[in-house]
């Protein structure tokens, strides 16, 4: 049966209500990284964190349990996050990287599969990331290890969760049908805690960026404009080692390494 707790936060003027669930399945042990199906009515597609076996979960909005899929051509180091195309591509981020020594970073390319239907996922491509700035391994501070990604309109866009200051610095690839991708630095931010998720709406125009104690919502006009140039709106929440965050439409849905899956309703400041 479903544990469901319906509790309401305030965060400065600007009311947030939550639904809390607990994921029904055991094997999902370390949530770190969820993104909605665009392509399937009440579908999210979950992963472990590093320790686990390379594989999906299937799941709906109450964290009930539709499949198990594991992914073909693919190994699991350290699994981060998880984000989506337009044309229906999973992008699976092993890129968790906590004292910065890995040289094996990258991104698995992965056609949506259908749960009820498929036995397993298939990852067919590999995208390595290279910081463009990294010149020792390990880097002291470890200041490349990362935990969110998403991509827009054919480029992947990494932040970073930097140990030695607090940071974020974004990074984007060149274009993902170029023969080899390549990364760019683009900007930084004192974002005033670590960076363990962020999620894009389907439109572009707004950056949920997740940290240990809040929630950042960045709006802009122009989605090709860095949002880390632009004035946020701050979530505060507790939700002990919260590692996932998507939009689905007004809401969004958060998961922690507790077994737990958060669906969060906001008003946006004016």
């Amino acid at each position: 049966m479903t544990a469901c707790l319906l509790v309401a936060l305030w965060a400065a003027a600007d009311s947030v209500y939550w639904t809390e669930y607990r994921f029904q399945s055991p094997e999902i042990r370390e949530s770190s990284g969820i993104v909605r199906s665009r392509q399937y009515a009440n579908l999210y597609w979950t992963h472990n964190d590093s320790g686990d076996s390379p594989r999906l979960f299937a799941i709906d909005s109450t964290g009930r349990l539709i499949g198990i899929l594991p992914v073909r051509n693919a190994h699991h180091v350290d699994w981060e996050d998880i984000a989506l195309d337009e044309q229906g591509n999973l992008y699976i981020a092993d890129i968790g990287n906590n004292r910065s020594t890995r040289r094996d970073l990258g991104i698995y390319v992965v056609p949506e599969p259908n749960p009820w239907r498929d036995t397993v996922a298939t990852a067919v491509r590999f995208i390595p990331l290279v910081y463009p700035d990294q010149r020792a391994f390990p880097a002291v501070p470890s200041n490349f290890d990362a935990e969110a990604l998403w991509v827009w309109k054919n480029h992947l866009y990494v932040l970073t969760k930097r140990w030695g200051d607090g940071r974020t610095v974004l990074y984007r690839s060149t274009p993902l049908d170029e023969p080899v991708v390549r990364w760019k630095r683009l900007d930084s931010l004192d974002i005033g805690g670590l960076v363990t998720a962020a999620d894009l709406s389907p439109d572009g125009s707004r950056l949920a960026v997740l940290t240990y104690t809040g929630i950042w919502i960045l709006e802009a006009e122009r989605p090709d404009v860095p949002f880390l140039r632009r004035r946020g709106q701050r979530i505060p929440i507790s939700f002990g080692q919260s590692e996932g965050i998507c939009f689905d439409g007004d809401v969004l849905v958060l998961t922690n390494e507790g077994g737990q899956m958060r669906r969060l309703r906001y008003r946006s400041a004016p």
